[in-house]
């Protein structure tokens, strides 16, 4: 779908080791994670969107909106466990690590109409990004954090941030919005 804007994240690691989890121990936390959820639902999403392109595929005309349908409706139907099959793979055999994937698409929901700056990230987003290239107990940096949805995504996610704002309106919603989130007497405001 063509959009009237791109916004842009850039990630950075300071010093040479740098951290990837592409596999998450599924011993040491019962909260499924932000890069599971990513990777279950791309695991079998892939194998409903190959064979639903197929399907559309051999018809060769224009379908009817019936015939979509129904070609969704019967994959669906039909690739249930294979997709089902396919997303539990990512797990080892006795079930405590995953080997996740990081997909080329990535879609969240932002908050649309309850935000609290105009170019507001969704804290899926960025718990997910958090999750995939640091560790728990790791600083994040944002430096233009807007309404402090990277010090939530933070505090979600057991990492510590530093959060930059110039713009006093929004980084008083940046402070009330982590004050919520991690308590007034562990946050340290300047």
């Amino acid at each position: 779908m063509m959009m009237s804007a791109c916004e842009y994240i850039v990630l950075g690691v300071k010093g040479s080791k740098s951290v990837f989890n592409a596999d998450v121990d599924t011993r040491s936390d019962q909260q499924i994670s932000a890069q599971e959820i990513v990777s279950l639902a791309d695991k079998a999403s892939t194998v409903l969107d190959l064979e639903i392109r197929k399907g559309l595929n051999r018809l060769g005309s224009r379908p009817t909106p019936d015939e979509i349908r129904k070609i969704v409706e019967n994959v669906i139907s039909r690739e249930a466990s294979a997709a089902a099959e396919r997303a539990v793979k990512i797990y080892s055999d006795d079930g405590n690590s995953a080997e996740l994937c990081v997909p080329n698409y990535v879609a969240f929901n932002s908050k649309a109409g309850n935000r609290l700056h105009p170019t507001e990230k969704p804290v899926q987003l960025l718990t997910y990004l958090a999750e995939l290239f640091s560790k728990p107990g790791d600083l994040v940096l944002d430096p233009f954090s807007g309404s402090a949805s990277t010090g939530e995504a933070a505090a979600i996610s057991g990492r510590r941030a530093i959060l930059v704002e110039r713009d006093s309106e929004f980084f008083n919603k940046g402070v009330e919005r982590i004050k919520k989130i991690i308590g007034e007497s562990q946050s340290k405001l300047i």
